[in-house]
Parts: C-alpha cells; sequence; structure tokens
C-alpha cells in the first residue's frame, strides 16, 4: 500500500473513532449498557501497525480512549516515516515530601491520563536530549501529530518533557492541591481507584 493512501486510511479510520468515542461509565451515554442495546455504535480501532508496538506494555492501565488515541499516534508517526516506542504510562500515587505553593502534587501518570514515548533509535531520553537538535524536526511532527487528535505535549514545559503526552479533558494540565483533591474524592485519598477518576472527564470535549 502507498504510503499516502495508508495515511489517508490511518486519519479516517480515527476519524470514525473520535466522531463514536463516548464516556461509558454514564448512564445517559449512548455507549452505556442501556444505549449499546438500542443504538448501532460503529466500533472502529486503529490499523494494526506494519510493525510491532515498541513498548506497547506500557499502555497497559491507561484510560481506554487514551490508548486508541496512543495507538493512533504511533501510526500516524510510523506513515511519516518515524517509528517511537512507548517509555511510560500508569504509575502508582506516591506522596511528595514536600511541594512548594502552587506546584503539582501529582501526575496525570498516576490517574491513567498520560504517557511518555521515545524516538525508537535514541537508547534512552537522556540519549534523545543529547540529540535533540537533530531529531527537532522528527519531534515536532509527532507533537504536531498528537495535538490534532486531542493530546496534550509537554514540550512547552521544557526540553525535558517532550517525551510526555497526556489526556483528560475538562481537568486542568497541572494538578494543582484544588484539583487533586477534586479527583480523590472518588479515587480515594491515595488514589488507590484511580480509575474511578476517568468518570470525571467531560467526553464532549
Amino acid at each position: 500500500m502507498q504510503r499516502s493512501t495508508r495515511l489517508t486510511l490511518l486519519i479516517s479510520a480515527f476519524c470514525i473513532l473520535f466522531t463514536s468515542a463516548c464516556c461509558r461509565s454514564k448512564l445517559s451515554s449512548p455507549c452505556s449498557k442501556q444505549g449499546l442495546q438500542s443504538q448501532n455504535i460503529i466500533k472502529a480501532e486503529p490499523n494494526k501497525s506494519v510493525l510491532k508496538i515498541s513498548g506497547g506494555t506500557h499502555l497497559d492501565g491507561l484510560h481506554p480512549e487514551l490508548i486508541k488515541r496512543a495507538r493512533v499516534l504511533y501510526e500516524l508517526a510510523e506513515a511519516e516515516g518515524i517509528q517511537l516506542k512507548f517509555i511510560s504510562g500508569y504509575r502508582r500515587f506516591r506522596k511528595k515530601r514536600s511541594t512548594q505553593a502552587g506546584r503539582s502534587v501529582a501526575s496525570w501518570h498516576n490517574f491513567g491520563a498520560a504517557f511518555d514515548l521515545n524516538l525508537f533509535d535514541r537508547k534512552s531520553m537522556r540519549d534523545a536530549l543529547k540529540h535533540l537538535d537533530q531529531d527537532q524536526a522528527r519531534w515536532n511532527k509527532v507533537g504536531k501529530i498528537a495535538k490534532s487528535l486531542g493530546l496534550i505535549w509537554g514540550k512547552p514545559w521544557g526540553k525535558e518533557e517532550i517525551f510526555h503526552f497526556e489526556w483528560h479533558p475538562g481537568h486542568p494540565e497541572a494538578l494543582r492541591q484544588k484539583a487533586f483533591d477534586r479527583l480523590t474524592r472518588v479515587t480515594g485519598p491515595k488514589v488507590e481507584n484511580y480509575q474511578n477518576a476517568w468518570q470525571l472527564f467531560d467526553m464532549k470535549e
């Protein structure tokens, strides 16, 4: 299959996926158990990559919608000749010993709403940062694709965050105390039931 044709098919698949996405945790959603019985839902998954998704196990534990978008990101980047590898996903919450006022008290990784990736040919994040000037064009393409999929790219926060991508519609980028408290009302103070936070995501965004 020609590169341009494959890219078109991937974009079409995501459009179907995006327009049919909904929150199963709300009874009012057409994707709830009741809604599924009465409506025809188009199920769309990213195309199977020609190459195995490198580091795909890091997507385990993330929000299902974020997993889909991460896979589409991987494949669209691959269609542009950029092979990626996932290097981090869900992380258990560990309370910081000390937090300065106004700073984030947790990470979206702790809520299954963020992942990190790297260029496949870079051995580590340190290696990627060392070659950042050389790889800038590739990173910018990856970031552009990610934004088109509704993901937040960490690059604006500093070059050390080029690996970081997150998705949590309806919530701020920084998890300061007020936002964290809202989430922990449903997850528990130690974020032990982190998936409960997903019911608070605004799936209409």
